[in-house]
């Protein structure tokens, strides 16, 4: 886990704002897009190139799993 944390705070800011808001607390793309003030298109393609930072800094089998208990989490609690 510490190693997730360590690659999550290394993504450049927007990336990690988009992945947190995503992947983290479970918001749409959209709601991501209205909230932050940027494109639907803007919020996949940051989410997609922290996705691509992510999978080269731990291994996907690790990442994988933390994405998946991330997302039970998110929709448990919100």
């Amino acid at each position: 886990m510490k190693q997730y944390q360590i690659a999550i705070n290394a993504l450049p800011f927007q990336q990690r704002q988009v992945f947190g808001l995503v992947r983290e607390r479970g918001l749409s793309h959209q709601e991501t897009a209205d909230k932050l003030e940027i494109s639907i298109h803007t919020v996949k393609r940051h989410l997609s190139e922290a996705m691509k930072t992510l999978r080269t800094k731990i291994p996907e089998h690790t990442l994988t799993g933390i994405l998946i208990v991330s997302e039970i989490h998110s929709k448990i609690f919100s």
